[in-house]
């Protein structure tokens, strides 16, 4: 009879000490509702939407509806949203550093964001672009160089061409050598030159103070966006990948690609037209 009596009431008090972890499961996943990110916007071009236009947060892709529509959850650990840019369409800037993207980093809620794409009036199946590698300035002395001799240098180049041939440049990493400071400088160049530039991160532009790679790219990210991306022009598809691994000692990387961005390229890929 003691015993019958201590299982019911074992059983009772256990019902009691369940109810807490229900209840905690349901704040969890409230918690997590609350904690979300929810991106929506269109890819538009006078108004008008443009479909088939890869959209991501660094880890999903997908593509906008036949309205130019795009809506998802970003992932916990995004940085940014950002577009695949479309050929046939000006590659949007801010002082021709190349603006494909949205930062997202610690938003909650809902985010409303259109990309806003100029067509252009030319074929760009015929197009030029122009690489700038190891820019690497150290020195005030340095960035005048580049001002004064690089600039003029491509000026005259972009000039051999007819007036309306397009252009775009990519700066090849090591923009700088560990100076972020003279990152000012070389945006300054980068609109001198009249031409839209993306960027790739190279050793010399990493958070070298960081505690791992994770975190070795805050200020590049700060400056110029994700540190891998892709975007097209003409039938090319170009693909910027960050294969600068920070091992967690000052000054030592090692050529390493993520497992992320390998399993992104895959989805990214997926979205490129048969023959591109």
């Amino acid at each position: 009879m003691k015993r019958r009596n201590f299982l019911r009431n074992l059983g009772f008090t256990g019902g009691i000490f369940a109810l807490p972890s229900v209840i905690s499961e349901t704040n969890a996943a409230a918690f997590e509702k609350e904690n979300e990110l929810v991106v929506k916007g269109k890819v538009i071009s006078e108004g008008k939407g443009i479909a088939g236009v890869a959209v991501t947060d660094g880890t999903q892709v997908f593509k906008t509806n036949n309205k130019g529509e795009y809506q998802f959850t970003v992932k916990e650990n995004a940085d940014f949203v950002y577009i695949s840019s479309p050929a046939g369409y000006a590659f949007d800037h801010t002082n021709f550093i190349a603006r494909f993207f949205v930062p997202v980093k610690g938003k909650r809620g809902t985010l409303n964001h259109d990309f806003v794409l100029t067509k252009l009036n030319t074929n760009d199946q015929q197009h030029n672009f122009v690489v700038w590698a190891d820019t690497q300035m150290i020195s005030a002395s340095d960035c005048e160089q580049l001002k004064a001799t690089t600039v003029p240098d491509f000026k005259k180049l972009v000039q051999q061409y007819p007036a309306n041939a397009l252009f775009h440049g990519i700066g090849c990493g090591d923009l700088v050598w560990d100076k972020f400071e003279f990152f000012k400088d070389y945006k300054e160049a980068i609109a001198m030159t009249g031409v839209p530039f993306y960027n790739v991160i190279g050793n010399h532009d990493m958070d070298l103070n960081s505690r791992t790679d994770d975190y070795s790219a805050e200020t590049f990210k700060e400056q110029f966006g994700p540190t891998y991306y892709s975007f097209n022009r003409g039938a090319i598809h170009y693909v910027v990948l960050d294969d600068v691994f920070f091992i967690g000692t000052a000054k030592k990387y090692i050529g390493y690609l993520t497992e992320n961005q390998l399993a992104w390229l895959e989805k990214d890929l997926q979205m490129v037209s048969p023959g591109t």
